[in-house]
This record gives structure tokens, sequence and C-alpha cells, in this order.
């Protein structure tokens, strides 16, 4: 009976042993593809638990990918505190990445700083070198906001403010900024930063932050900013302080060839502070209250950007909510996953896409139909979408003005990651 009972617990404790591997290969698996939906579901009902410092690793991860940044921030000092040595140097790079995307989010800059520090001193050399020039960029951006105050807002249950498309299909709204008077800025979900020319922030006599920093743009062109501060701006009766600007010359904001100037885009950082917004296309943003009905999260966070999955017949494919662009748009994984059908169904196309830095023209293969439906809301066909087979883009596809005008309204509740088309 005793050989028996042995048997047993050797076999027992090798399937479980193995289950647990297979469990980590799941979660890996879903952390390299970004899976977040599928390891927050993992994570949660699954039946063998995690060593503890693997449980806190994938759950400060997911934290931060669905907005919940003071936990992650906890998270992560948890396992500093009790497992600095146990977990290996990838894991480290990883979770600092998080931790110093928390703190922005958050509005520490100054630990946001030190944490990119912190990452260039201790895994420098294990760092890939278009990795280390962009975090000792974010090292500069955020050093040179560290005595920057928190940025906060305050709001009015159910206040609305007039939203407008302007020429080229963007939505627009009217900001006083210190109180200087009332301008016109793009209201633009997919901007990392809220961004003003610099003859506009020397009109509203903004403050300048010296500085020496290069951002991203969606032309794939890199453009040197200088920063500003504003101490508030306001729409409607909503009203946030300390908003930080990233100030680019004018002629990067410039479009001559349609008559088009930017004078201000307000960003990522203060519209996912509105909570839960919804937008009509009769020209109405609405501040939802937070007992308005939740539906199911459907996007997650990626750094300052708002991926949202989305189903095209069978496949489930994840998009860039970009309400700053006009036309949505496939990437190069896309194609190459979907290549026969796009190579026999598009045509070729020369595309000039604008933004911050200018105009900059891509091949595309164009397809005439593309069926796409988001969350609970009705399947939708977006005509003439372009796909890239070989422009870069750090967040994959993108979805714009084009399908949000095919809907009434859209509502957006950035705490509870949702995005629903009325």
């Amino acid at each position: 009976m005793k050989q028996c009972i042995l048997f047993l617990s050797i076999t027992l404790f090798l399937f479980l042993d193995a289950y647990g591997q297979k469990k980590y290969e799941s979660l890996g698996k879903y952390l390299e593809s970004k899976d977040y939906f599928s390891l927050k579901s993992y994570l949660h009902h699954s039946t063998l638990p995690l060593e503890t410092k693997d449980s806190v690793y994938f759950e400060s991860i997911v934290q931060n990918a669905f907005g919940e940044n003071d936990a992650a921030i906890k998270s992560i000092h948890y396992l500093s505190e009790h497992y600095a040595s146990g977990l290996d140097d990838n894991a480290w790079i990883k979770l600092l990445n998080v931790l110093a995307d928390s703190y922005v989010k958050t509005f520490q800059y100054n630990s946001a700083a030190q944490t990119y520090a912190l990452l260039l001193q201790e895994y420098g050399s294990k760092l890939s070198p278009s990795n280390q020039i962009d975090y000792k960029n974010n090292y500069e951006l955020y050093h040179a906001l560290k005595n920057i105050a928190t940025q906060t807002i305050q709001t009015v249950p159910n206040d609305s403010f007039s939203i407008w498309r302007d020429q080229v299909s963007l939505w627009n709204i009217n900001v006083s900024v210190d109180k200087q008077g009332i301008q016109p800025f793009i209201f633009d979900s997919g901007a990392g930063f809220s961004t003003i020319s610099a003859s506009t922030a020397n009109k509203l006599n903004l403050k300048i932050i010296p500085s020496n920093i290069t951002v991203g743009t969606a032309t794939e062109k890199k453009v040197y900013s200088q920063l500003a501060v504003a101490d508030q701006i306001e729409f409607g009766s909503t009203i946030i302080k300390n908003v930080v600007f990233l100030v680019l010359p004018d002629d990067q904001l410039n479009f001559p060839s349609i008559q088009y100037q930017i004078h201000g885009i307000i960003g990522f950082p203060v519209i996912k502070e509105l909570g839960k917004l919804s937008i009509s296309n009769a020209g109405v943003a609405t501040i939802l209250t937070a007992d308005s009905a939740i539906e199911h999260a459907n996007f997650f966070y990626q750094g300052n950007a708002i991926i949202v999955k989305g189903f095209s017949g069978k496949s489930l494919l994840n998009f860039h909510f970009d309400t700053g662009a006009k036309q949505s748009e496939l990437d190069e994984d896309y194609y190459k996953s979907h290549k026969y059908i796009v190579k026999n169904s598009s045509k070729k196309e020369k595309v000039n896409l604008g933004g911050a830095g200018g105009i900059t023209s891509f091949k595309a293969l164009q397809l005439s139909k593309f069926p796409l439906k988001i969350g609970n809301s009705p399947s939708k066909i977006l005509e003439n979408i372009n796909v890239y087979p070989d422009k870069e883009s750090p967040y994959g596809n993108a979805l714009g003005q084009d399908y949000i005008q095919l809907f009434d309204k859209v509502i957006i509740d950035f705490k509870d990651c949702s995005l629903e088309f009325k």
C-alpha cells in the first residue's frame, strides 16, 4: 500500500510539475505577444497557483496594461524588496520599463527619470543600441520635468463641451490656456503628449523648459522638441492644472500644400484623465459619471497608446485607437499574415501621410472592403483601407476617424478600458 501511495505521489508531482511548466510557457507566450486579455484571464482563473514572485511579476504587468498604475508601482516595489535577486535581468528590464511608465502616467516625473537612470546604469550593457537611445531620451525628458507639480483635474459630472471636425476631419475643441483667450486645439487620443507650436507658446507666454529631446512622429521622423508647462487649461467646465506640452517649431506643424496649420494638440495624458467620455457626431462631448453602464474591457494601454481589440471576419486584431488619424490603416504584420488576401484583393497606391515633422510618402496596398467589429458594436465595412508592407509602426494597425464616422457616437471608458461605438 505504501509503495502504491508513493507511486501515486510521485506521479502527481510529475504531473503538477509538467502542468506548471506548461502554464509558465503560456504566460510567457501571452506576454511576448502582448495578449494582455488572455494573460489577465489566465492569472485570475487558473486553479494552479504560481510562486509569489512570478504571480506578482505577471500581475504588475497586467495592472500597468489596464491602467492600474498605482497598483503596478506597489507590486514592483514589493518585488524589489522581497525578490531583488529572484528574477533575472530580462525580467527586471521589463519591470523597470513598466515602473517608469506607471510613474509617467501618474505624473511622477522625477521618479520616472530616476527609474530610466537605473535602467541605464544597471542594465545598459544588455540593451540594444536603439533602446539605449530611447531610454536616454526618456531620462532627459522626465529629468527636465523633475520639479513640475503633478497634473490634476477638476471636472463637473455630465459636463459637455463642443467638439467639431476641421478641414482634414480631425476633432477640435476650444481650449483656454492660462486664461489667455481661446484657441482651437486638436483632440487627439493618439498623441503621446499634448503639443503646441512655438509661436502659440510664445503668444500664451508659456515658460519654456530648456531641454534637448527628440520625439517620434506618425511619419517615422524624429523631431527635436522643447518643453513647456501651462499652469492650467480649461475646456467646458473642466480645469486641468500643470499640463506639460511638447513645443515644436511652427514649420513642423504646418502643411502649406493644404493650407493647414496646427496650433496645439490635447493629447493622451490629458484625455485619459477625463474618466469616461461620450463623443457624438452631432458635435458634443460629455464627461459621463462613474455609475454609467460599464462594458467589458476591450482595450489595454501600451505606453501612451490605447490598443483596442477587434475582429475582421475570424481574425482577431489589435488597433491603435487614434482620433488624430484621418484614416485607419493595417500594418506589416497584417500584410504578412494575410498576404494571399491582400495581394489578390488590393491595388497599389502611393500615400502621403502628414504629421509632426511634415509629410512622408509610403507605398501601400489598398483593400476596397474591410469588415471590422469592435466589442459589442455592430460590424462595419471600412472602404479603401491601406495596408503598409514596409511602414514601421510602434503600435501596429490604426483605427482612425474614417471608422469613428461610421457611428453616431463613441464612448470611451479610460478607467475600465472599454471602447464602444453606437
